[in-house]
């Protein structure tokens, strides 16, 4: 075979290999990918179809129940079941017509075609639709009804899907339930007749199945399966049609009606291979299919395949193609070579083979031509030759040596990786790299958390009373403890000459050369030291070192692996004793078939076996204690398959706890909360799985008592919380008011001490600028001096505030008119305000005059300050402010109402507090000592606001004297 095919098929396979390969793995992903994302769909599609039947049945179910607690249907249905009464009666008449006030409503509201009511014998007496009522009184039922009777008499019931041949051939389903008076007595049957077109609709939507694809619904009855729903690929389109359970055919849907769930390949009702999902309705013990021929299902795929063997196609032909012309391009120069290699062969040694070729094989035509000259000229020399040989010769002791060292650390390591305690064999291990490295001694210190020391682990080359002597060694001691501190390798050649203290203990066995390496585990931690000393020379080699190197690594994962063990036996021999002496039953399994379950010592207790025991409630093996538990939940016996464990493993998830009643082999029954988890891989694979079985019969039985006990707590529950919660407020109420008048006591101290602190310096303020002033008399300075005369003025009133708020007397009540007081204010706070356009609206009860008892000076300080914020909270020009009072029982009441700009919230929760204020300037006090006042009058103050809608403040006053003039 020549060079250029041999290119030419190798340049094939280089590019076409990796092409095919890419090609074929990403089709296959692409494959995966496109059948996992058609199976969810229709999972996807069956989950939901599935879901809203269920639901549009819970409805139905929930329809029901509510017609059976009726007061109307309990009277009434007595009343018409009385075949003496007849339908023309006075009582059927007055029943019929109470039942038609609510059931007709009912039938709209809920969907349904009819409400029917039978009598306890069987006989027909109400239906929503008039058409019916008088032609079928009393009359006895038959066919579908008939059967709808019976079971409703013990339950509800759902009846089979039937065509209605006297309503345009509808698809119906009848529901019934049996009806009971208030006594509890049976006294009839209550029928919903259903109008299955709606949920016809839903399951016959096939949209996203394509041409082939369609929604089955079938159900179980003996050994076939009936199809609810018309078949869409199928000639007959008559409802219920069969297929035999078990057969070939149908195999998806019999997998639904038997109660499972799942997806994949199945042959159909028409044999053909379909994709589906199938979902089990457990309401109706239905089965839900959707499905799509797999032949249209995976179309994509057929056409992705055919494209891509045209475009493998393609680039074949291409890549042969370029593969061709390289082959070319380098066979022919080769072939030149070789044609002058035969030349010069036969001693032609001026034939020329040099090419223009600026390419390699150019440069070896060149050197090919510049040889067959040198061959003329030069002989070959005995001494190259020999250096050529001695060359080859070292370099096959270096390989050989390079080989033993390879082989040398696959032994240790692997000797290191299985030894049960590498700790033991490091003496022997390190024997073989002495004879490798020509070392005479070596040391293996390992780290002694404990001590905190160095111990020597391993030695060889010196003498047992030495090695007693360096038995521990500390961190930072010698050369080992240097390099076991600081973790780095350290090398001394030159021993003997070597003056470094940390040197005089390895100088003293008679080594000239000593390297040190740390044995560092994963990590970062320093575990040891482990150094070798050579007597025969005084240096290492960088290869010998990087040998050390790997060693030391070795050894540090063999002890790592030790203490990993160490660690794991300690952990196991931990969770043993827990699982032990917890209180609670604790089963499990380690295999996901959950056929063999073992407990700790509670759980043997619990369920009185043995430790060799078998609590597996479906083990294969029927002599198995588990195999005679019986396990039962809310009255109902409950499987093996949904027991906590076995759902835990199946389900690969946490289940909840939930209540058992246990029933043990020799007849002893006790309550138990279970729950279980599974037991997973580092990768999510389930292993197995545990489950917690605590003992609650003792609580059942409290629950009980308890349930008495509160039986006899709640008599006296109402008058016991009143009596509380009144004794809570009233303490709530005092605590806080104990807390505001110790608060409002500090703060007047604190007023009263700055007052005096502050009013000497305001008084010679005030008696300088006045001198300075009057001597002064300079016209450029008579504005700063009436400045500084307004500050004044303005701090004097906050001390006199300050001032007022501390020394605060109890009023000097004597009899005033309370309108009075509230004009003077108005007055007062006018004169103060520069807003004189605000618009004020008084009103007073009836103008009359209200005679009350109190302090007419604080009264006054209390309604001017509150109309002044009133007057200051209006901004705009038409802004208005409304006074009111009245008598509100044994209070005067009076009101002011501004329309500013209201208060947020957060602010009125503190505007009577001391010093809290909005404004530029004031001290905060004009509401604390407002509320103060009335609160000394045995009054109350409130505020209420609304944002952008204003404020209003509330002045509640008791009356003093009855007198209303």
């Amino acid at each position: 075979m020549s060079i250029r095919t041999k290119l030419t098929i190798t340049f094939l396979v280089l590019a076409l290999v990796p092409v095919f390969f890419v090609s074929t793995v990403t089709f296959a992903r692409y494959e995966n990918s496109f059948r996992e994302a058609r199976t969810a769909h229709l999972r996807h599609l069956a989950a939901v179809r599935a879901e809203r039947i269920e639901h549009y049945f819970l409805d139905l179910k929930s329809n029901m129940t509510i017609s059976q607690t009726l007061y109307n249907i309990r009277k009434n249905l007595p009343i018409l079941s009385d075949s003496y009464a007849g339908p023309f009666s006075h009582g059927s008449i007055e029943a019929k017509k109470m039942l038609d006030e609510q059931l007709p409503f009912m039938q709209k509201a809920w969907g349904l075609i009819d409400i029917e009511l039978f009598t306890k014998d069987g006989q027909w007496v109400y239906a929503t639709d008039p058409k019916d009522y008088f032609k079928g009184y009393l009359k006895p039922v038959n066919g579908i009804q008939e059967k709808a009777f019976k079971e409703g008499k013990n339950g509800l019931y759902f009846s089979d899907i039937f065509i209605h041949k006297s309503r345009l051939r509808r698809p119906e389903l009848l529901i019934s339930a049996p009806e009971f008076d208030v006594h509890g007595g049976f006294i009839g049957v209550i029928v919903f007749e259903v109008d299955m077109r709606p949920l016809y609709a839903l399951i016959n939507d096939v949209t996203g199945l394509g041409r082939s694809g369609e929604v089955l619904v079938g159900k179980k009855l003996g050994h076939e399966v009936v199809f609810l729903t018309p078949l869409r690929n199928a000639s007959n389109t008559d409802l219920n049609q069969k297929i035999s359970l078990g057969g070939v055919l149908g195999g998806l849907v019999q997998e639904a009606v038997q109660g499972k769930t799942g997806f994949g390949k199945l042959t159909d009702y028409r044999g053909k291979e379909v994709i589906a999902a199938w979902q089990y309705i457990p309401i109706l013990h239905w089965g839900l299919v959707a499905k799509m021929d797999v032949d249209e299902a995976f179309t994509d795929i057929i056409h992705l395949k055919k494209l891509v063997f045209i475009i493998l196609g393609i680039i074949l032909i291409l890549v042969a193609l370029i593969a061709f012309v390289m082959a070319e391009s380098i066979a022919r120069p080769i072939r030149r070579l070789s044609e002058g290699a035969k030349m010069i062969g036969k001693g032609k040694l001026d034939f020329k083979v040099g090419m223009e070729q600026k390419d390699e094989i150019g440069d070896l035509s060149r050197i090919f031509d510049k040889m067959s000259e040198d061959l003329k000229q030069v002989t070959a020399s005995r001494d190259d030759l020999n250096r050529e040989i001695a060359a080859r010769k070292t370099a096959q002791e270096k390989m050989e040596r390079v080989s033993k060292r390879y082989e040398l650390l696959a032994m240790t390591a692997e000797e290191l990786l299985y030894a049960p305690n590498p700790q033991k064999i490091i003496d022997s291990l390190c024997h073989n790299i002495m004879d490798h490295l020509d070392c005479q001694v070596f040391f293996n210190f390992l780290a002694d958390e404990a001590s905190k020391k160095l111990h020597l682990n391993a030695c060889i080359g010196i003498f047992e009373e030495e090695k007693r002597s360096i038995e521990w060694l500390d961190y930072g001691q010698a050369v080992c403890g240097c390099v076991a501190r600081d973790g780095r390798r350290s090398v001394v050649e030159c021993v003997p000459g070597c003056d470094d203290q940390r040197v005089a203990l390895v100088k003293s066995y008679g080594i000239k050369a000593y390297a040190c390496h740390p044995i560092i585990g994963d990590d970062g931690q320093v575990l040891g030291a482990l150094s070798f000393g050579t007597r025969n020379r005084e240096r290492f080699s960088e290869e010998e070192l990087s040998l050390m190197k790997v060693v030391s690594e070795q050894v540090a994962v063999a002890i790592m692996r030790l203490k990993f063990n160490q660690a794991l036996e300690k952990s196991e021999g931990r969770l043993k004793a827990i699982m032990e002496a917890v209180p609670v039953g604790v089963t499990f399994s380690d295999d996901k078939t959950c056929r063999h379950v073992t407990g700790n010592a509670a759980a043997l207790a619990q369920f009185e076996v043995s430790g060799q025991d078998n609590l597996s409630a479906s083990s294969n093996d029927n002599e198995d204690p588990g195999r005679n538990i019986q396990y039962f939940k809310d009255g109902q016996q409950v499987s093996a398959d949904q027991l906590p464990l076995e759902r835990a493993v199946r389900e690969n998830r946490t289940v909840e706890p939930m209540e058992l009643e246990i029933v043990l082999k020799k007849g002893r029954r006790w309550f138990a909360m279970a729950s279980g988890a599974p037991i997973c891989d580092d990768k999510g694979r389930v292993l197995g799985g545990v489950a917690v079985t605590v003992d609650i019969t003792d609580r059942k039985k409290n629950e009980e008592i308890l349930k008495q006990a509160k039986e006899v707590v709640n008599r006296d529950k109402e008058a016991l919380e009143a009596l509380v919660m009144k004794s809570a407020e009233e303490l709530v109420e005092a605590q806080v008011e104990l807390e505001r008048t110790k608060r409002l006591s500090d703060i007047g101290t604190l007023a009263a001490t700055v007052a005096h602190e502050l009013r000497n310096p305001l008084a010679a303020i005030h008696m300088a600028s006045y001198n300075l002033y009057r001597k002064a008399k300079n016209p450029a300075l008579e504005k700063h001096f009436h400045v500084i005369q307004n500050k004044v003025d303005e701090s004097d009133q906050i001390i006199n505030n300050l001032l007022f708020y501390s020394r605060m007397k109890p009023p000097q009540r004597q009899q005033i008119f309370l309108n009075d007081i509230l004009e003077e204010s108005i007055a007062a706070a006018r004169s103060r305000s520069l807003k004189n356009k605000v618009h004020l609206v008084k009103n007073y009860e009836d103008e009359g005059r209200l005679l009350f008892l109190g302090d007419p000076v604080q009264l006054k300080e209390v309604f001017t300050n509150i109309i002044n914020n009133a007057f200051d909270a209006v901004r705009e020009v038409k802004g208005e402010v409304k006074i009111s009072s009245n008598k509100d029982g044994p209070f005067l009441c009076v009101q002011v109402n501004d329309t500013g700009p209201g208060i947020d919230e957060k602010i009125l929760e503190r505007v009577f507090d001391p010093f809290f204020t909005t404004k530029a300037q004031g001290t905060g006090l004009g509401l604390t000592v407002c509320r103060q006042i009335v609160m000394a009058h045995g009054g109350k103050i409130e505020m209420t606001s609304k944002k952008d809608w204003g404020t209003t403040v509330t002045v509640l006053l008791p009356l003093g004297f009855k007198a209303h003039v």
